[in-house]
């Protein structure tokens, strides 16, 4: 078996970016005042309820989708950006399933920072 990477690889990203997703959405389908507060100001809303600060200058769009109307998102191109290396610390987290939710302590948006 092949050493783990400490780079992680797209796949681990996305994974992480879709299960803070999945955490963002559900809360925003079971909690009407939350989902208001989304569209609103996203920003605000992430760090009221999960404790995340975005850092100056990175702006967090929020669309609301339609009957009429689908939205589907690229992620940033990562080829050829430095990749972070995770510590020790950091992958056992992830080998323990840390990334499921926005308390682990895996940042998937450039510069995210929990508070």
């Amino acid at each position: 078996m092949a050493a783990p990477s400490s780079t992680p690889s797209i796949e681990d990203i996305l994974d992480a970016r879709l299960a803070d997703q999945r955490a963002i959405l559900l809360r925003a389908h079971t909690d009407p005042a939350f989902r208001r507060a989304l569209l609103a100001n996203p920003a605000r809303a992430l760090r009221d309820a999960f404790g995340v600060t975005l850092p100056p200058g990175l702006t967090l769009d929020v669309v609301q989708e339609t009957p009429s109307r689908s939205v589907l998102v690229l992620p940033l191109e990562l080829s050829g950006l430095p990749v972070a290396e995770l510590s020790d610390d950091d992958l056992e987290a992830v080998a323990a399933g840390a990334a499921a939710n926005l308390r682990a302590p895996v940042e998937t948006l450039p510069g995210l920072t929990k508070r």
